[in-house]
């Protein structure tokens, strides 16, 4: 038994989703080979079968995913340039050195 599905280039990543979705979604013993056609087109059979499976994977190989590795770690950033509790800025520091040096 045969499933024939009717296909359209310009949008073949969605009917490609869509028409595994639904077979996937079959008992499978009611799963059957699929069988390609495209929109418009006459050919039909196995060679139009594998050239969509051919498209298809070659439309999903060249999906650009982001690097999730890189979206998970943590961003490190350097602390603003801030001064520690009890200590003096370093504009405040040359004029304090200068009030120590007379001490």
């Amino acid at each position: 038994r045969r499933d024939r599905v009717l296909v359209r280039r310009s949008m073949l990543l969605d009917d490609a989703s869509r028409l595994l979705r639904v077979h996937t979604s079959l008992p499978a013993f009611r799963r059957a080979h699929l069988e390609a056609r495209f929109e418009g087109e006459m050919g039909h059979g196995s060679g139009v079968t594998r050239e969509f499976f051919a498209l298809l994977a070659e439309a999903v190989a060249s999906i650009k995913v982001p690097d999730v590795a890189a979206a998970a770690a943590p961003r490190v950033t350097a602390p603003a340039s801030r001064s520690a509790p009890g200590t003096t800025s370093s504009s405040s520091s040359s004029s304090s050195s200068s009030s120590s040096s007379s001490l």
